[in-house]
Parts: structure tokens; C-alpha cells; sequence
């Protein structure tokens, strides 16, 4: 009798050692699946900010050549000029306004996904193990990070939805000042406000460029990462 309770108890333990070890390997499984899905994400993100910037910097190239030729046509009183780089700074403007309301979606989004991610890796760090303080190193970690992705992820959608409202709020007073250029009613203060809402644009775009090679440093910072982590 006590070496069938020997016998059992043996039994028990390798159950226990194989069902440790099969638990083991799955989660070890499934966070280099979560690593993979990872570093596929980052790269796709890695190519369209590349591409954001060469975006970015062709549409600024060219509204400083249409703002310089408005300004150059207006000063030297050539109506033709004008409204030949008007109608460049009226796509363009058109232009950013769609594409300004699609990066508020995609942010919203990004926010999101994001909220999601801290969500899920909370749960595993807070109730997937029978403790708290029994989430390992890696999943503590990967909480902060998820928590650190999520305010850049807030703060950008502020960002682009502060840009996408002051776009708007140029676009329309633009469109009211071009009424008087093209009844030629415009005073020398309409010349000066359009002359300063340019101004404003050019510095809009700028900024975007400015942030894209910001973002294209940080990509290459995840990817130092990314090989260490590997």
C-alpha cells in the first residue's frame, strides 16, 4: 500500500513538473509571439514616418515657391501671378485639411490600440499571476512601456487635432480675405493678415517636418532595442 502511494506520488509530482514546464513554454511562446508582432508593427511604422517626412518636405517645398510667388506678384502689382499661386495655396491648403483630418483619426486610433495594450498587460501583470509581486521583470517593464507609448499616443492626438482647428480657422479666413482680393476691394491690412496666415502656414509645415525627423530618430532608437531585446 505505501508504495502505491509512493508510486502515485511520484506520478503526481512529474504531472505537476510537466504541466509547469508545458505553462512555461507556452507563456515563453507567447511572448515571442508578442515580441514578433512587435517588431513587425514598429517596422511598418518605421516606413510610413520615412515616407510622412519625403510627404512632408515635398509639400513644403512647394508652398514656400507659392507663397514667394504671391508675395513677389503682389508687390510688383501682377494679377495673373496672383492668382496662378493662389490657386497652388488653395490645393494645398485643401490638401491639408484632408490629410490633417485623416492623422486626427489615425491618432485616435493609435490611442486606441494603445489603451488596449496597457489594459491587457495590467490584467497579466496584476491578475494573471497569483501575485502582484510575481509578474516578472519583462512584464513589469513592458507595462511601463505600454503606459509610456500611451501618452505620447494621447499627446499626439492633441497635437494633431489643436493643428487639424487651426488649419480649419486659416482655410476659412483666407477664403474670406481672397473674396475682397477678387472683388478688388483689398485694403493694405488684408495684404498683411493674408501675408501672416502664409506665414503661419509655412510654419505649420515646418513643424510637421520637423517632427517627422523626430520621429524617424526615435525609430531608430526602437530598433537599437528591438536587438538587444533579440
Amino acid at each position: 500500500m505505501f508504495s502505491n502511494r509512493n508510486h502515485s506520488f511520484r506520478r503526481s509530482l512529474m504531472t505537476l513538473a510537466l504541466g509547469l514546464a508545458m505553462t512555461a513554454g507556452v507563456t515563453v511562446a507567447s511572448a515571442k509571439e508578442s515580441r514578433h508582432r512587435e517588431v513587425l508593427t514598429n517596422s511598418a511604422e518605421q516606413r510610413d514616418n520615412q515616407r510622412d517626412y519625403r510627404d512632408d518636405r515635398t509639400d513644403l517645398t512647394k508652398l514656400k515657391k507659392a507663397v514667394k510667388q504671391w508675395r513677389q506678384a503682389y508687390r510688383h502689382s501682377d494679377e495673373p501671378g496672383m492668382k496662378a499661386a493662389d490657386r497652388v495655396i488653395d490645393r494645398w491648403v485643401a490638401q491639408e485639411l484632408r490629410e490633417s483630418r485623416t492623422d486626427v483619426n489615425e491618432a485616435r486610433a493609435e490611442v486606441f490600440s494603445s489603451t488596449g495594450e496597457v489594459i491587457s498587460e495590467a490584467f497579466d501583470v496584476g491578475f494573471g499571476n497569483s501575485h502582484p509581486r510575481s509578474a516578472g521583470k519583462g512584464q513589469v517593464a513592458e507595462l511601463r512601456d505600454d503606459r509610456r507609448d500611451l501618452r505620447d499616443d494621447q499627446a499626439d492626438l492633441r497635437t494633431e487635432k489643436r493643428d487639424y482647428s487651426r488649419t480649419r480657422a486659416i482655410a476659412a479666413e483666407l477664403d474670406r480675405i481672397q473674396s475682397r482680393f477678387d472683388r478688388h476691394a483689398a485694403s493694405r491690412a488684408d495684404f498683411e493678415r493674408k501675408n501672416d496666415l502664409l506665414g503661419e502656414l509655412l510654419d505649420m509645415a515646418e513643424a510637421e517636418v520637423v517632427a517627422d525627423r523626430r520621429e524617424i530618430v526615435e525609430d531608430r532608437n526602437e530598433r537599437r532595442e528591438d536587438r538587444r531585446d533579440r
